[in-house]
């Protein structure tokens, strides 16, 4: 409690609110850096958004002597028709506001206050202070800040609701409808604001609009049917996409079983008090779109998904998506398994990473509704700006991995089933892949209780995987063990008993061995195929290349593989050809002054030669040596890419440029191979802890070429050179010294015009019915400059109409 005079309610032995009178909050913008005291930044032209939750946020809320911190928090009570949902206090220039948000109820109709207020002045126009029996009813003032009107009777249901909020720095209004008749329900909200103070130059508008439609829409071929649809918009209005722990609050994925009542769609978007709101915030220059629908299928599962696209001004896509899905049916009153799933992919074009996420809901359930499933999966590529990476995951990672910060953090997937009030199972389990190991793993509880004598059972298992060849390593923890308390005279007695046991497995083919504790001795016992405990044999040159190229796995696996090691592509200079059928093989028809192609390489190359001259390296990228981590090769690879142009007749063309092209690929493929890193040659001098840090799992080598055409040169000029002012000179002087004055040389007749005929304007139309049909003309024109679409035929109109289109009778000229 902050020191200083406290005005608060206490109910029930508890303290509902607590407000400070007198005691100003520290000014934020004087704090330094907004991240140190938990603020969060935003880009420029958004709304401020509040610190992150505290430790200390369920405590009594406090306020302070600011117009905007009213303190206000949660007091459900009801006397009679009329219900308080909230209530605060707020202190300012000698004025005591007590505010409160309640609900008025008569039968169907209710009508909802939000904001309500009531202000007294205890400040007199002299400056001197009133007291409480001074008070008149000139010094109350009443406001509001919202209302809400609703009328629900079965199987109608009409409601609506609208807010203003006012602040130094925002003006903003907001609106709820919700209209339904079973089985039915149209829900629309928006808000319109002017964002900045008056003397603001980056005052802005802003304007948000969503609809849905829960009900039949329509159906699909017997089997599916759309039951709602959604749609919104945003003008200066920035979306922030939901995470997997909101994301069925999210208004555009709300579940039609709990739809938002208006009052409270419209505190979602305007949360009072200059706040940030939860997904939808004013921000200059950003806006978005979005638009989803709602299927039911085979009566067992129902989606809602939405897709949105915003440019803030970064340009992301994203698809969201709730899932339901029961087993037999979704109206079945017996059910095997209910699962609920969010779902969430997003591509950020700007920063260059793609995400796919989702996460089990803790209603999911098989079998009995009290056998409980979570757990998350995540997918992410990073292929912008500087490095590219990957991972793919669920249920997270092995304990001993050293997570990268920018990694997802997907929850464990777990089973938690209480069978009875005696017995318990329990498990856990992930699996993950990153450019450098496959990890996976799980643990499993089994616990009984009864009375006295109490039983359990762990078994936990981390394995380690590399790619090719398959092989596996894991270490599995098993411990059984029985507890039994009995009272014996005056005497408890406590008998437990426990085996541990601990077993390695490897394969394939599947080896284990057991090692069984028991008390004050031990024994191992050994399982399956002798060969599974061996080192699998490394991968040979041929199966290696087979293995990055994709090769079929036919008997000409080389020849698949050639087919597929270099992939051609114009970048620059391309025409597009009319062309119903193009085949890959056709050959191009470019642009020579602009022409560029690419050759992208599946296997990886040391240097690149185009016509036999060595391409440069690029100097200010760093790449790798190439290895092959699959065949066990601890030096470097020479891999040269030869890139042969020819001209007419077979003739080298000189003069293109080469680019070499880099990528990040996984070091589990094109790493040094080191012995002690290899989970397959497990042994006393083994380390993991390079293959179980997520950092450097991706090695930069050259992966291709680009290729320039030859920069235009100017034709060879067979004519000699001469001094121009020479040739204007003409020697006007004779053998005997007298000048000779030029005579003076008039133009040809060749393009003059004939005289004017006496019929001009026949004499036109016969010209020019007379002139050849421009069709061949027109044809090579498309042909050469691929273009469509021009007029191939005689303008008739004209012609027939010359003596009326034209002022005058154009001059015909000789041929």
């Amino acid at each position: 409690m902050t020191a200083g005079f406290h005005f608060g309610i206490i109910a029930k032995k508890k303290v509902v609110l607590d407000y400070p009178i007198g005691n100003a909050r520290p000014d934020q913008r004087k704090t330094g850096d907004a991240e140190e005291d938990g603020q969060i930044k935003v880009p420029d032209g958004a709304m401020k958004p509040p610190r992150p939750p505290k430790e200390d946020d369920d405590k009594p809320s406090q306020g302070g002597d600011k117009p905007d911190q009213s303190s206000k928090s949660t007091y459900k009570n009801t006397v009679g028709p009329l219900n308080i949902s909230q209530i605060g206090f707020r202190y300012e220039g000698g004025t005591l506001a007590i505010l409160m948000d309640a609900t008025i109820a008569f039968g169907p109709v209710a009508l909802d206050l939000m904001g309500f207020t009531i202000g007294l002045h205890f400040q007199a126009a002299d400056g001197s202070t009133k007291s409480l029996n001074s008070l008149s009813w000139h010094d109350v003032e009443v406001s509001i800040s919202g209302v809400g009107v609703q009328f629900h009777r079965e199987p109608l249901l009409i409601a609506g609701a609208f807010l203003h909020d006012r602040t130094a720095d925002s003006d903003m209004y907001a609106g709820g409808l919700t209209v339904g008749f079973t089985p039915w329900l149209f829900q629309a909200a928006g808000f319109y604001g002017i964002i900045g103070a008056a003397d603001d130059p980056h005052r802005f508008k802003c304007l948000f609009a969503y609809a849905v439609l829960r009900g039949p829409v329509m159906n699909i071929a017997g089997f599916a049917d759309i039951s709602g649809l959604t749609g919104a918009f945003g003008y200066n209005v920035d979306l922030t996409l939901p995470t997997m722990d909101n994301m069925v609050t999210f208004p555009l994925l709300a579940p039609p079983d709990e739809p938002l009542a208006p009052k409270e769609l419209v505190r979602t978007l305007i949360p009072g008090g200059s706040q940030r709101g939860p997904f939808f915030n004013p921000m200059n220059g950003a806006m978005f779109i979005a638009a989803g629908l709602t299927v039911t299928a085979f009566q067992m599962l129902e989606m809602t998904a939405v897709v949105a696209v915003q440019w803030s001004p970064r340009v992301q896509i994203a698809l969201l998506g709730l899932a339901k899905c029961d087993v037999p049916s979704i109206k079945s009153q017996v059910k095997f398994a209910h699962v609920e799933l969010g779902i969430m992919a997003t591509v950020d074009l700007d920063a260059g990473i793609l995400r796919v996420e989702a996460q089990l809901s803790p209603n999911s359930w098989i079998v009995h509704k009290s056998c409980h499933l979570t757990g998350g999966f995540a997918l992410y590529y990073w292929f912008g700006g500087g490095r590219t990476d990957w991972v793919m995951t669920m249920g997270g990672y092995h304990s001993a991995f050293v997570v990268p910060e920018h990694y997802p953090r997907p929850d464990r997937l777990r089973i938690s089933w209480a069978i009875d009030s005696s017995l318990s199972v329990s498990g856990e389990a992930y699996f993950a892949i990153t450019p450098k190991v496959c990890m996976g793993g799980l643990h499993i509880r089994a616990a009984l209780s009864l009375g006295a004598l109490s039983a359990w059972f762990d078994a936990s298992a981390d394995f380690l995987m590399t790619y090719s060849p398959f092989h596996f390593i894991a270490d599995v923890k098993v411990s059984v063990g029985v507890r039994y308390s009995m009272d014996v005279w005056f005497v408890t007695v406590h008998i437990a008993v426990q085996v541990a046991a601990s077993l390695s497995l490897m394969g394939p083919p599947l080896r284990g061995v057991v090692h069984v504790d028991f008390w004050v001795f031990g024994f191992d016992i050994a399982f399956g195929d002798p060969a599974g405990a061996a080192q699998p044999p490394r991968l040979t040159s041929e199966a290696f290349w087979n293995l990055v190229t994709q090769a079929e796995g036919q008997a000409a696996n080389v020849e698949a593989g050639e087919k597929k090691a270099h992939l051609f592509s114009c970048t620059q200079g391309l025409i597009t050809e009319n062309k119903q059928d193009i085949k890959a093989a056709d050959p191009w028809l470019v642009r020579s002054g602009v022409f560029q192609f690419a050759v992208e390489c599946q296997f990886a190359i040391s240097q690149v030669k185009v016509n036999g001259k060595v391409a440069p390296a690029p100097e200010t990228v760093a790449i790798d040596d190439i290895y092959a981590k699959p065949m066990r090769l601890k030096e470097a690879i020479d891999s040269t890419l030869d890139v042969e142009i020819n001209g007419p007749g077979n003739t080298k063309s000189v003069g293109w440029k080469a680019k070499p092209a880099w990528k990040d690929v996984p070091q589990a493929l094109w790493g040094i191979y080191k012995e002690s890193e290899d989970p397959n040659a497990a042994r006393s001098g083994s380390d993991f802890s390079n293959l179980l840090n997520g950092e450097g799992g991706m090695a930069r080598l050259l992966m291709g070429v680009i290729i320039e055409a030859p920069v235009p040169q100017v034709s060879l000029d067979k004519m000699p050179a001469f001094r121009v002012d020479d040739a204007m000179k003409k020697n006007i002087y004779k053998d005997d010294g007298e000048p000779q004055f030029l005579g003076i040389e008039y133009e040809g007749d060749d393009f003059a015009p004939l005289p004017p005929a006496q019929e001009p304007w026949d004499a036109l139309e016969l010209a020019w019915k007379a002139a050849p049909d421009p069709q061949s003309a027109v044809n090579l024109w498309q042909d050469v400059f691929k273009t469509t679409g021009l007029i191939k035929e005689k303008p008739t109109m004209l012609i027939d109409n010359n003596k009326v289109l034209f002022l005058s009778a154009p001059l015909l000229g000789k041929t």
